[in-house]
């Protein structure tokens, strides 16, 4: 079918390209780190249930609730650069730990809404999903 009148072709023209963007950025939106995610992984005999906000400024604040109710706060920044994420640690919680040595994971998407995690330097695992 050719279109003659350019007002339907420029129309069918913009519909298109609307419909590519909006698929773009809902693909993006699902392969962002920007929201909540949660995870859970045993540690020490427990499971522990990580929960880690990426606000669209760089910050991120993650709490970790183990099986027994005992929890950890720590907030900073976070850079990506590739495939690495990086933790740079300026708050944390409870104040008699020790200040939290940042860290460097491996991520990326498997599937749309599943964020995995590797530890770089302890080669620990971590699937996350996205809750919010």
């Amino acid at each position: 079918m050719i279109l003659r009148k350019p007002a339907i072709r420029n129309s069918l023209a913009v519909a298109v390209l609307l419909a590519i963007a909006f698929v773009q950025a809902v693909n993006g939106e699902e392969n962002s780190l920007v929201g909540v995610w949660r995870g859970q992984t045993p540690m020490g005999g427990r499971v522990v249930t990580i929960t880690i906000t990426f606000n669209p400024d760089g910050t991120y604040f993650q709490q970790a609730v183990d099986s027994v109710g005992l929890q950890t706060l720590q907030s900073g920044h976070y850079t990506t650069t590739g495939d690495k994420l990086n933790f740079t640690v300026e708050d944390w919680a409870p104040k008699q730990l020790s200040h939290p040595p940042g860290s460097m994971f491996e991520y990326s998407f498997p599937q749309p809404g599943t964020l995995f995690l590797r530890d770089v330097n302890f080669q620990g695992t971590l699937t996350m999903t996205k809750v919010g």
